[in-house]
């Protein structure tokens, strides 16, 4: 309605959008993330999943964890979130695509504290002196085939050596045993999506 056009009606309570409080939020957040937590906790128990090394991430100081990305998911990355967040009480915050950061899932990514490479939040993480988690093999490595096991290809991926730069973050490498057995592939998906002009993976770098 044009201003001044005429007098309006007072709005109803019907008509009033209801304000999402703080609480409501917190709320929310709390649920995925323990979704999140149970969930990756189950796998984690179901693959006798342990971790080597641990300590490098325990020296009260934020880094910037680089994963090598297992097929097809990052399996281990996430549930090397969970046990990070037994030992410290937050989940390492992922980097995603920019894209992803105001998709339709972008509440979801923000209540499990995952953030944009370029985002405020980001920062706020590394002043807090809370872990980044970046996988910047993506589906390059995730969506490979069965002969191309247990390779890193990054290819020109170097973000992430930008990122650390910037936020002045030690880097703590990540890989992990088993991953690429859980997945047979047959062809190559990432250099499919790109034939096909699918949209690009999320990876950062």
């Amino acid at each position: 309605m044009v201003a001044g056009s005429g007098p309006q009606r007072p709005q109803s309570a019907s008509d009033r959008p209801r304000p999402e409080t703080a609480a409501h939020l917190s709320k929310n957040a709390e649920l995925t993330r323990k979704l999140w937590l149970q969930g990756w906790a189950a796998a984690a128990r179901w693959h006798r999943f342990q971790t080597q090394g641990l300590e490098h991430l325990l020296t009260g100081q934020p880094s910037l964890i680089v994963g090598y990305h297992g097929r097809p998911l990052a399996w281990d990355l996430c549930m090397l979130t969970v046990e990070v967040h037994r030992r410290l009480g937050y989940l390492p915050h992922g980097v995603v695509h920019a894209g992803l950061g105001a998709g339709p899932m972008a509440n979801v990514l923000r209540d499990l504290g995952f953030v944009t490479g370029e985002g405020p939040e980001l920062e706020a993480a590394v002043q807090r002196g809370e872990h980044i988690l970046v996988a910047p093999g993506g589906t390059r490595e995730g969506c490979r085939s069965q002969a191309e096991r247990y390779k890193v290809d990054w290819g020109q991926r170097h973000g992430y050596l930008k990122l650390a730069w910037r936020h002045r973050l030690p880097i703590v490498p990540v890989a992990a045993t088993g991953v690429d057995d859980a997945y047979w592939g047959l062809n190559h998906g990432d250099r499919w999506g790109r034939r096909l002009h699918l949209p690009s993976s999320c990876h950062f770098g």
